[in-house]
């Protein structure tokens, strides 16, 4: 409040200076409105001008945060500066010597200044139906616009604006409107209207959608008009994904705007722009794609073909396709998405629907309308039947129906695909398959491509972008899969995608099927089956094409363009994922072997072994020497090499059994789970309580097994007797690579995969061992 009642005081004084400084009084008005930021309307935002009294916009009850004393400062100083901008008209019409004109000239400057920092300072006030009006009647008020006078462009506001058309309009070029170029007041206009509506305000919005400035705007220059509207839409597909659901263009700013959306479109609709624009591109790349354009993989070419804003149908068609992310590549929607799983919000996906709905019809009837019975057609009627039927006799009318067959082919599409088939006249056939296959009605829409078109390019096209569709839903179920942390929702996406793929059938079996049973040639359709599997073969499933064909076709028919090409290629891809598994297996191979090392290098030493490191043994008393260990009894063929070492601590003795794998029975085999366990004491006084094993222990490697005893010195008596086992079992191996099919935990068979147990010799502990 203290901030826009001096500023307007500061204003003031800026006029009443001699000479005037209206230069700084506009710097100031501006700095203080950006400060404030957009102040919300209080009331009804409609009111006329003649209804502007203090009474009828009661401020202090109003929310805006203004105060009403501050307010009615702002809106008198306001005037006050209007009025002075109106003294330099006056001056500008009396000055006949050079030296009036100089004078008219910076008067001039003046002039528009202050009209300037007049519309800040009732923008900072919340008064911008007012700030509207005077912008609109320095555009359009012919009393004003003749005493126009020279002065230099800026930007202004703070959204950027395309309007490179706007000088080429008829009586529109040029210095008009009191100093400013017509282009420079639309422009101010746009951007304000546009902050105005980034507020995500109701009395904001009402505001601008009842404006006549705004429909001022869209019959002049359509494209700054249309920009008012879509300027805060996502404008690629980074804006996309970094979008929240809040924001998104069709929640309207909240629930008390969630009709709004649909409110712009019946605006834009109304409007008639006063200048038809003409196509960008010549007559014939847009015929040449036309003709040669099917669903989807074709009209890629066409995407980003703009219409002309020549009437308000083209209008509300480009602010949906803005609003829904058809014009601005709105990324396909995850699947498995774990919000999903939520309840839906019906009303928004009636909304949606709507919207969707409302563009599809919008983009019919501008090519019904530009169909002629008596116009010269632009397109051959070879052209028109291959085609799709329904063909539109314009440039125009081509524009809008590739751009429908793009929208009905899109798969973020949200058509009520039942109730537009009901309305599509019945030449439009390319349509009707379209929404055919959204209804997952596939070979019913092949049917209307191959045997109503007769055409089997647009059925195989047709397919190609259903699988184009299905590989990438697998692509994004992949990576979602990848960059999930949560095990349990990756084991649920992995039995979903496998029910799917299940319940998929291939893209171009139901074209196969077809040709086979709807073409009344059954030998032009065997035929037409059989290029199917020769140009499709590396994608289709082949086995299952094949059970398709009838049982009279002979091998030799289907051998040379499918039989023999898919055998070279099937054995190709073998030969590939047999190098490939014995690359990877090789790279499993190496790497398993360095953790082996690893993990036998971590449990070499005393002080090295983590499992020991945890029990805080502390120092050690003392070490026996090394002795090679024997087993009781015979031993078998596979017995390993055994080194005993005895390390006594204050309260533990710790048993070292290192053990190399040199058996020459063992034939390069691995030892797993290789353990030295203390099977009985005979004091005890001491007892075993931990075991280390080794899990892995190559050829000719030598790795430590550890037995961890609880010692209480004191309470033996004479010598302890440990009775002794070695616990290993010999892993089975690959006989390719020499590699062990599994490290560890190997199944018992015999001589391969046996778990042994060799009983050693007994090993005695004393008392006096436990002392230095």
């Amino acid at each position: 409040r203290r901030r826009i009642s001096g500023t307007s005081l500061l204003c003031l004084v800026c006029s009443q200076l001699s000479p005037p400084n209206s230069s700084l009084a506009n710097r100031a008005a501006k700095a203080c409105a950006s400060k404030i930021g957009i102040v919300h309307p209080v009331g009804s935002s409609m009111q006329q001008k003649q209804q502007y009294s203090h009474s009828s916009r009661g401020l202090g009850d109003g929310g805006n945060g203004m105060s009403p004393a501050a307010v009615a400062v702002c809106e008198l100083i306001a005037e006050k500066l209007l009025k002075e901008a109106s003294s330099a008209f006056t001056l500008l019409g009396v000055s006949s010597s050079m030296s009036a004109r100089e004078d008219s000239n910076k008067r001039g400057g003046i002039n528009m200044d202050f009209v300037e920092a007049a519309v800040w300072l009732l923008r900072s006030a919340g008064l911008h139906e007012r700030a509207i009006d005077v912008l609109q009647e320095h555009m359009t008020n012919p009393s004003i616009r003749n005493k126009s006078s020279l002065s230099s462009g800026m930007v202004v506001g703070s959204t950027s604006f395309d309007s490179t058309s706007s000088e080429k309009r008829s009586g529109r070029a040029g210095i008009v409107g009191g100093g400013w170029p017509q282009i420079k007041y639309e422009s101010y206009m746009a951007a304000h209207l546009s902050e105005l509506l980034s507020s995500n305000s109701e009395s904001c919005f009402q505001l601008v959608i009842h404006s006549s400035a705004t429909k001022h705007l869209l019959e002049y220059n359509p494209k700054l008009g249309l920009n008012v509207f879509t300027a805060s839409h996502p404008q690629n597909k980074k804006d996309w994904d970094e979008l929240v659901a809040q924001d998104d263009p069709l929640m309207g700013g909240g629930k008390m705007m969630k009709n709004y959306p649909m409110k712009i479109v019946k605006l834009l609709e109304s409007v008639n722009p006063a200048t038809k624009e003409t196509m960008t591109l010549p007559s014939s790349p847009i015929r040449a794609s036309f003709r040669s354009a099917a669903t989807t993989t074709s009209l890629s070419s066409m995407k980003d073909v703009p219409l002309p804003l020549d009437s308000g149908r083209a209008l509300a068609i480009s602010y949906i396709e803005s609003a829904i992310g058809l014009s601005t590549h709105r990324p396909l929607a995850p699947p498995n998405d774990p919000f999903d799983s939520l309840d839906a919000d019906r009303e928004f996906e009636e909304r949606v629907a709507d919207m969707h709905d409302e563009l599809s019809y919008l983009l019919l009837e501008g090519i019904i309308a530009e169909r002629g019975d008596d116009d010269d057609p632009i397109e051959e009627e070879d052209d028109s039947k291959s085609s799709g039927g329904g063909t539109a006799h314009t440039e125009l009318g081509m524009l809008y129906q590739m751009k429908l067959r793009r929208f009905l082919s899109w798969p973020n599409a949200k058509i009520r695909s039942e109730r537009l088939l009901g309305s599509l006249p019945s030449s439009f056939l390319r349509e009707q398959s379209l929404l055919l296959g959204r209804l997952g009605r596939h070979e019913d829409a092949l049917r209307i491509l191959y045997c109503d078109l007769q055409s089997l390019e647009l059925a195989l096209e047709y397919c190609d972008a259903r699988y184009a569709r299905e590989q990438a839903l697998m692509e994004q179920e992949m990576k979602m899969r990848r960059n999930s942390a949560n095990s349990l929702y990756r084991e649920e996406m992995d039995q979903n995608n496998n029910i799917r793929r299940r319940n998929r059938d291939c893209a171009y079996l139901p074209l196969v099927r077809v040709a086979l049973e709807s073409d009344p040639d059954s030998d032009r359709g065997t035929a037409a089956a059989i290029q199917v599997l020769a140009l499709r073969s590396g994608f289709i499933d082949r086995s299952a094409a094949l059970r398709l064909l009838p049982h009279n076709v002979p091998v030799s028919a289907v051998a040379r363009p499918f039989l023999i090409p898919a055998l070279v290629d099937c054995e190709s891809q073998v030969r590939r994922l047999t190098l490939a598994s014995s690359l990877l297996r090789a790279k499993y191979v190496e790497l398993k072997r360095a953790l082996t090392d690893a993990q036998i290098k971590s449990q070499s030493s005393l002080h090295a072994v983590p499992a020991l490191r945890s029990l805080n043994l502390g120092d050690v008393i003392q070490s026996s020497k090394p002795f090679k260990a024997r087993p009781s009894h015979s031993a078998s063929s596979t017995f390993p090499d055994v080194t005993i070492q005895k390390h006594f601590f204050r309260r533990h003795l710790v048993v070292q059994a290192k053990v190399t794998n040199s058996a020459l029975s063992l034939d390069g085999r691995t030892l797993g789970d290789v353990a030295f366990v203390v099977a009985e004491s005979s004091d005890e006084a001491i007892l075993p309580t931990q075991q280390v094993p080794l899990k892995t222990l190559p050829p000719k490697s030598t790795g430590s097994a550890w037995c961890v005893l609880a010692a209480s010195p004191q309470r033996l008596d004479g010598t302890a007797i440990l009775t002794c086992e070695l616990r290993y079992t010999v892993l089975s191996i690959d006989t390719t690579t020499g590699a062990p099919l599994s490290f560890g935990g190997a199944a018992a068979t015999t001589g391969i995969g046996r778990t042994y147990v060799e009983e050693l010799q007994d090993i005695e502990v004393r008392h006096a061992e436990f002392e230095l």
